[in-house]
């Protein structure tokens, strides 16, 4: 038996090298811009929330009455953060310690009891229909300017 025969490989004509372009600056662009002054006022608004209710420097989570240092503790939210209309409303949010509001994703059985009984069942009804309404960039803009002056009225 003879051997096969290997077909030879073609190639085709020389190709030039590409080399990958440099990156272009990114341009800032509306999205990025908002985003960027979300997690500003995050920053600030949630000092703000953690500041204000403590005495002293010691903050208590409104879920389980744990006191510790307000640099320690989170502030949570009653309605989730994902719901823009909220994120920032001083109503919805309140101290709570990590492990409530992380590990226990909240501990919203008593988050809600903690909200009926300071606000009542309107309040929380109201912040569920303004949840579902946007927040414009300048009103975002306008946020972090007044919590930032509120905070300088705060005790450290």
């Amino acid at each position: 038996s003879t051997p096969l025969k290997r077909t030879p490989i073609k190639r085709s004509a020389t190709k030039t090298a590409v080399y990958p372009s440099k990156p272009k600056p990114r341009r800032t662009t509306p999205v990025s811009r908002r985003k960027q002054l979300i997690k500003e006022l995050d920053t600030v608004f949630s000092r703000y929330i953690r500041r204000k209710a403590s005495n002293n420097g010691v903050a208590m989570c409104v879920t389980c009455a744990k006191f510790d240092s307000w640099k320690l503790m989170d502030c949570g939210h009653f309605i989730v953060r994902g719901k823009i209309g909220t994120r920032f409303d001083e109503k919805n949010c309140h101290v709570q310690c990590r492990d409530c509001n992380r590990m226990k994703q909240g501990n919203m059985k008593r988050y809600e009891r903690y909200m009926k009984a300071k606000y009542g069942q309107k309040v929380i009804d109201k912040l569920k229909l303004k949840a579902k309404t946007p927040i414009k960039t300048y009103e975002i803009e306008a946020m972090i300017k007044y919590y930032k002056e509120k905070l300088l009225t705060l005790p450290e």
